[in-house]
C-alpha cells in the first residue's frame, strides 16, 4: 500500500496529519501574491511542513486506513508501523527518501532530519490547479475622443427691389462700411509686420555687438600678464581622450567616484556557515531543479556556505531571500559581490 498518497489525500481535508512514532505533517496557508518588480502573481496556497516532535497518535490516519480498506483499526496501526520502519531503513541506507505528492526527507551525518516539500503541489482546494503566472505589461494606445466640426453658417443676402431708392442708399452705406473695416485690418497687419521687422533688426544688431565685445575681451585677455597658465593651457590645447586632461583641477575623490559609477554591485543570496561539506552538498542537490547556480563556497575564515543566486537589485534580492527562506531550514543572508 502506498501510504504517502493516503497522507496527501488527508492533507487536502485536514490541517494536521500525524504519523505515529514518526512526526506530523502540518498545512500552512499562504495568501495570494503579486510582485510588480519580479512580474509574477501566484494564487492562494497551502504549503506542507513537517514537525518530528509531534508523534502522539490521534487516530486520524489509522481510522482512514481501516474505513477505506475495510479492515480493523489495529490492522491500520500495524500498516503505519511497517511504513515508518521502511522509511527509517531507507534513510539509514540512502540518507534520503521521497514521499509521492508530499516531499523529500534528508538525513544528515548529525542524524538531523530535513524535510523539503514539493512547491508545485497546492493543498488549497479552492485554488487547486491554478498555476503561477508571469505578468507582461500592456502598452494600450490612448484614443482621443472625436470632435465634431460644425460647418460655418452661411450668410444669406437678401436681394432688394430696384425701385426703392432708400433701400439702395442703405446698401451703399453698408458696402462702404465693409470697405473701411477691410482697410483698417490691412493697416493693422502692416503695422505689426513693420514692428516685427524693427525688433528683428535691433536684435540682430545686439547679437553682432555682443560678438565683437566677446572677441575684443578674448583679444585683450591673451595679453594680460596675470593670466593663469593652467587656464591658458586648457584653452589652447585640443580636446584629448584622456579624462585627466579634461579636468586639470579634479581631485582623486572625483575620479574614484567616476570609476564607481560604472561598476555594478551584485547582492548574493547564500546560507550562513554550515558544519560540513556533505551537508552543503546535500543542500545544493535539493536546489538543482530550480537554482542551477547553487555552489559551495568558503569565506576568508574557511567557513563553508552555499551560494544560491545573485541580483543586481538589493530590494529584489531581499524579496527572493524571503521566498527561499520559507522553504528551507538553513538561515539565508545577503552579501555584496
Amino acid at each position: 500500500m502506498n501510504l504517502a498518497k493516503e497522507i496527501a489525500y488527508l492533507l487536502y481535508k485536514h490541517n494536521c496529519v500525524i504519523v505515529p512514532q514518526f512526526g506530523a505533517f502540518l498545512v500552512n496557508e499562504k495568501d495570494a501574491e503579486f510582485n510588480g518588480a519580479a512580474k509574477y502573481a501566484s494564487p492562494k496556497q497551502k504549503v506542507v511542513t513537517f514537525n518530528s516532535q509531534i508523534q502522539s497518535n490521534d487516530g486520524l490516519l489509522a481510522n482512514h486506513l481501516s474505513t477505506s480498506n475495510g479492515y480493523s483499526y489495529e490492522q491500520g496501526l500495524s500498516t503505519i508501523k511497517e511504513f515508518v520502519k521502511s522509511v527509517n531503513n531507507t534513510l539509514l541506507v540512502k540518507r534520503n527518501t521521497e514521499l509521492a505528492e508530499i516531499g523529500t526527507f534528508y538525513l544528515t551525518k548529525e542524524e538531523k532530519l530535513i524535510f523539503v516539500p514539493y512547491h508545485s503541489v497546492n493543498f488549497a482546494i479552492e485554488s487547486f490547479g491554478l498555476p503561477k503566472l508571469r505578468l507582461n505589461t500592456l502598452n494600450t494606445p490612448i484614443v482621443e475622443p472625436a470632435v465634431k466640426k460644425t460647418p460655418p453658417k452661411k450668410i444669406i443676402k437678401e436681394q432688394l427691389p430696384l425701385g426703392n431708392k432708400q433701400e439702395k442708399k442703405i446698401v451703399l452705406q453698408q458696402k462702404r462700411f465693409e470697405k473701411k473695416v477691410k482697410q483698417t485690418k490691412k493697416q493693422k497687419v502692416k503695422t505689426r509686420i513693420s514692428n516685427l521687422s524693427i525688433v528683428n533688426v535691433v536684435g540682430s544688431l545686439f547679437l553682432v555687438g555682443m560678438f565683437f565685445a566677446l572677441l575684443n575681451f578674448e583679444m585683450n585677455s591673451t595679453d594680460a600678464e596675470h593670466f593663469d597658465s593652467n587656464y591658458a593651457a586648457l584653452l589652447d590645447s585640443p580636446i584629448s581622450a584622456n579624462p585627466e586632461s579634461l579636468t586639470p583641477f579634479a581631485n582623486e575623490d572625483e575620479s574614484a567616484a567616476k570609476e564607481e559609477a560604472y561598476s555594478i554591485t551584485f547582492y548574493a543570496i547564500q546560507t550562513e556557515s554550515l558544519p560540513s561539506e556533505e551537508e552543503a552538498q546535500e543542500l545544493i542537490d535539493s536546489f538543482n531543479d530550480k537554482y542551477s547556480q547553487a555552489q559551495m563556497e568558503k569565506d576568508e575564515n574557511g567557513n563553508i556556505c552555499v551560494f544560491i543566486i545573485s541580483f543586481s537589485n538589493e530590494s529584489l534580492a531581499n524579496e527572493y531571500k524571503d521566498l527561499i527562506q520559507k522553504n528551507i531550514n538553513q538561515k539565508l543572508v545577503i552579501t555584496k559581490k
